[in-house]
């Protein structure tokens, strides 16, 4: 995740008028096949060509992207998009499980692909999702899902992507801070 948030920046950080291939990328597109050892030519700041075979051409510059993927859309890195519908309504809330302790609990089985919030997060580009579980000491298993799909086994991409532990603060506010201790 972070070679990918890395690659972002150095392709958001090129001059407008300059030519970059980032080549040898796995690249996923919203409606062909899944390209391995691809190239994405960006030139003037939007996206030229993409493909195995591209023309790069000279003077452009070049960024090895081997063992990454490019996929066409932002990634949510950390959301309980697809666990909570409306907050203030418990049922509609599948975020904790009961109890300090859950290793086991997995993000993706409980995200509704029906939600309006994963519709909302679509329309505005966003196409991936890391959904964390929240509560207790060990929440639960963060899952990477694609926004896009009808059955959350479907829509899983990582289905364990890391475990979420809470660590509790060592620091003990005083109820009263500025009183004189006894």
């Amino acid at each position: 995740m972070k070679q990918l948030v890395l690659l972002s920046f150095a392709v958001c950080v090129a001059s407008p008028a300059e030519t970059v291939a980032i080549i040898n990328a796995r690249i996923v597109p919203v409606s062909a096949p899944t390209i391995e050892r691809g190239t994405l030519l960006i030139e003037n700041g939007k996206i030229a060509a993409v493909g195995q075979k591209i023309s790069i051409p000279s003077g452009s510059r070049r960024i090895d992207a081997s063992g990454l993927s490019i996929y066409p859309g932002w990634i949510d890195g950390w959301t309980r998009i697809g666990l909570v519908e409306i907050s203030g309504v418990g049922p509609t809330v599948d975020t904790t499980e009961l109890g300090l302790y859950n290793p086991a609990a997995q993000a993706w089985i409980a995200v509704n692909p029906h939600s309006e919030m994963i519709k909302t997060a679509r329309v505005n580009g966003i196409t991936t999702a890391l959904v964390a579980p929240a509560g207790g000491r060990i929440s639960g298993v963060a899952s990477a899902i694609n926004l896009a799909g009808k059955y959350p086994d479907r829509m899983a991409i990582l289905k364990n992507a890391g475990i979420v532990i809470n660590i509790p603060s060592i620091y003990q506010p005083s109820p009263r801070p500025f009183d004189a201790p006894t």
